[in-house]
C-alpha cells in the first residue's frame, strides 16, 4: 500500500490551481516543487530518527518500543504538511513538544497512547484513501484530533469524575468531561503563537477545522459508543445500494489477488464527499483508531490491555479509599484480564467493526485480527485454570456466537 504522504502528494499534483487555492502556500506562485520539498524534508527528518514510511505502514508499530526522539518525530510527521499539505511546518515541533508535556504519566492514557492513536488514524487514512473525499484541511483536522483526544487525561474515567464532583465535572456539567477538557486544552495550546499550527488556515477553513476536531474528540466518549455504531449502521442503510456494490467489487479484487484493489469507487466518493457525511467518516476513523488495540497483533494487543487494566485498578483503589462502589472492571481482586478483554471485543469492538467494514471494506483485515485475538483471550482464560467446566462451556458458546456473526458479516 502506498503511504499516505505519497497519496496526498499525488492529490496535490492533480492541478496547480488546487495547490495554491487549497493549501494556503505562503507564496502565491509556489508550485509542485515547493510542496515536494516539504514532503521530502519531513521524510528525511523521520528517517533520521530511525523510522521510515515503510516501517510505519504496518499494524505492528508500537510507540512503547520507540525512544523519545522516534515518538516525537512520528507525531510531527503525522500532523505535518506531508499528510495534508497545510504549510504549518514552522509550528509543528513546538506544538508536539507542548502536547507531549501536557500528557500525564498514566499507565494507559499517556504520550505513547497519543502517538499510537495518531499513528492508527494515519494508517486508516492511507488504507481508506481519505484524499479522495476529504479536503486537505479536513484531513489535517482529523489527524490533529486523533493525536490530541486524550490531552491532560488524569487516568480516571468520566463516571469517577462525576461521582466525586471533580472540578472537570463541575466545569463541563457532567457531560463528556474528559473529551471536553481535551478539546479545550488543544485550542488553548494552538492559541500560543509558537504552537499556532492552524494559523495558515483561512477563517472559513479554521472554523471548519475547529468544528471537525471538536466533534471527532467528543465522539470518542465511551458513553457515545453505541450511538456511534447506530449512526454508522444508519449511514450504511441510507447508502446501501452504492456501498454494497462497492464492497462486492472490492472483495472480488482481493480474492483475485489484485495488487491494489480500487477503493473508493467514484460512486462511493460522491457519497462520502457530501458535507454531512464527511463528519460521520472522520468520527468513524478517529473512533476506530481509538479502539484499535483489540485489532493489533496479539502481542501488542495484550500489552495495551495490561496497561489499561493497570490504570483501571488504580482508579479502583481510589474508589475503595473514598468509600465509593468499585466499578466492576476496576476491582483488582475480582477482574480478570482475559475474560474482560474477550467481553470488550464481544460487546464493543466487534459490533462496531462489523458495521464499519460495510462502509470501509479495506479495514476488514482488522476484523480478522480481532477474531484471532478473541480466540487468544479465550485460550488464555482457559489456561489460567480458574474456570469450571460450566464456565468454559458458557464462554465457548459466546465464542461460537461471535464466529457466527463474523461468518455472516456480509449478509
Amino acid at each position: 500500500m502506498v503511504a499516505c504522504a505519497s497519496d496526498i502528494f499525488c492529490a496535490l499534483m492533480k492541478t496547480k490551481k488546487r495547490i495554491v487555492g487549497s493549501l494556503f502556500i505562503a507564496e502565491e506562485d509556489s508550485g509542485p516543487t515547493d510542496v515536494m520539498s516539504v514532503v521530502n524534508t519531513e521524510r528525511d527528518l523521520l528517517e533520521k530518527s530511525g523510522l521510515t514510511i515503510e516501517t510505519l505502514s504496518d499494524w505492528r508499530v508500537n510507540p512503547m518500543e520507540f525512544d523519545k526522539v522516534m515518538n516525537r518525530s512520528l507525531a510531527a510527521f503525522i500532523i505535518g504538511p506531508a499528510n495534508h499539505g497545510i504549510r504549518c511546518e514552522k509550528y509543528v515541533k513546538a506544538f508536539v513538544d507542548e502536547i507531549e508535556n501536557d500528557m500525564k504519566f498514566n499507565p494507559y492514557h499517556n504520550w505513547f497512547r497519543a502517538v499510537d492513536v495518531g499513528h492508527a488514524t494515519w494508517r486508516l487514512a492511507n488504507i481508506c484513501q481519505v484524499t479522495e473525499y476529504l479536503a486537505f484541511h479536513e484531513t489535517f483536522a482529523m489527524l490533529v484530533a486523533a493525536l490530541c483526544l486524550d490531552l491532560a487525561h488524569p487516568g480516571l474515567n468520566n463516571g469517577f469524575l462525576v461521582q466525586t464532583r471533580h472540578p472537570l465535572a463541575m466545569t463541563y456539567n457532567d457531560r463528556s468531561c474528559l473529551e471536553s477538557m481535551s478539546c479545550s486544552r488543544l485550542f488553548e495550546i494552538v492559541s500560543q503563537p509558537h504552537c499556532a499550527i492552524f494559523e495558515p488556515l483561512s477563517k472559513n477553513h479554521y472554523n471548519t477545522v475547529r468544528k471537525v476536531v471538536i466533534a471527532a474528540i467528543l465522539n470518542t466518549d465511551t458513553a457515545q459508543h453505541f450511538q456511534s455504531v447506530k449512526k454508522v449502521q444508519m449511514f450504511y442503510e441510507m447508502n446501501s445500494e452504492v456501498l454494497q456494490m462497492a464492497g462486492e467489487v472490492y472483495r472480488e479484487q482481493v480474492e483475485e489477488d489484485e495488487e491494489e484493489p480500487v477503493f473508493p469507487l467514484p460512486e462511493v466518493s460522491d457519497v462520502f464527499k457530501e458535507a454531512n457525511n464527511k463528519q460521520i467518516l472522520v468520527n468513524l476513523l478517529v473512533h476506530l483508531a481509538d479502539t484499535s488495540n483489540s485489532t493489533k497483533p496479539f502481542r501488542i494487543c495484550k500489552i495495551w490491555a495490561q496497561k489499561a487494566m493497570e490504570e483501571s485498578f488504580l482508579q479502583g483503589d481510589h474508589e475503595k479509599a473514598l468509600g465509593l462502589p468499585i466499578q466492576a472492571m476496576n476491582d483488582r481482586f475480582k477482574a480478570n484480564l482475559s475474560f474482560s478483554q474477550f467481553g470488550f471485543i464481544e460487546y464493543l469492538v466487534a459490533p462496531f467493526l462489523m458495521t464499519v467494514i460495510k462502509v470501509l471494506p479495506p479495514v476488514e483485515p482488522m476484523l480478522a485480527q480481532m477474531m484471532l485475538n478473541a480466540k487468544c483471550w479465550q485460550s488464555e482464560y482457559e489456561e489460567e485454570g480458574f474456570t469450571s467446566p460450566e464456565e468454559r462451556e458458557a464462554l465457548q458458546s459466546r465464542v461460537t456466537d461471535l464466529v457466527r456473526l463474523y461468518n455472516e458479516r456480509w449478509k
